[in-house]
């Protein structure tokens, strides 16, 4: 978790980190793969995490748990950062 004030740099940060982190992997470091949420664009926590239909009885993914699943699918050592890049609603926490 990076925290910060706006522009202080937190998306810089993270950025130049997986970069350079990939860039030193022949060294023993590992590859990072980025996936950035935008918190702004997600409305309800349903669409974030996903949501149980009472009526059919069916689960419906969320973005986060889509994401978590296909990142899970990579099997090799490469590391994967799901990052909230954004203001977060009160309501997502």
């Amino acid at each position: 978790m990076l925290v910060g004030p706006t522009g202080g740099g937190k998306t810089s940060v993270y950025k130049v980190l997986s970069r350079s982190l990939t860039s030193l992997s022949k060294e023993g470091f590992y590859k990072v793969h980025l996936h950035v949420l935008n918190p702004k664009s997600i409305k309800i926590p349903s669409q974030l995490y996903g949501d149980y239909n009472e009526s059919t009885h069916e689960w419906s993914d969320g973005i986060l748990a889509y994401t978590v699943r296909e990142c899970v699918k990579d099997q090799t050592s490469e590391k994967h950062w799901i990052m909230f890049d954004g203001p977060v609603h009160a309501l997502l926490i």
